[in-house]
């Protein structure tokens, strides 16, 4: 499980950035636009991406598990494998 989020250096994020500490097994997002809610989200399906370089996770016991983040990108990824089914 997740416990805390960072996020510096990326999008809305300043080099000081923001943390979101003590994450539970399922936490809701929400907040103005412009505020970085798809910044943490697009972070959180993309690790790895290199924007995201500065950003970090904090683990509980140290064991990284599966992230689910539904999204836009989550639906629109959902909706072209329905369309997908019904055009074969």
């Amino acid at each position: 499980m997740i416990k805390n989020i960072r996020m510096r250096n990326c999008a809305t994020y300043s080099s000081e950035g923001a943390s979101i500490e003590n994450c539970q097994k399922i936490n809701f997002l929400y907040g103005p636009n412009g505020s970085g809610k798809s910044t943490i989200s697009n972070y959180l399906r993309n690790l790895n991406a290199t924007q995201y370089c500065d950003c970090n996770i904090e683990w509980e016991n140290d064991a990284p598990v599966d992230i689910v983040v539904y999204n836009r990108d989550f639906e629109l990824a959902i909706l072209k494998r329905i369309l997908l089914v019904y055009l074969l």
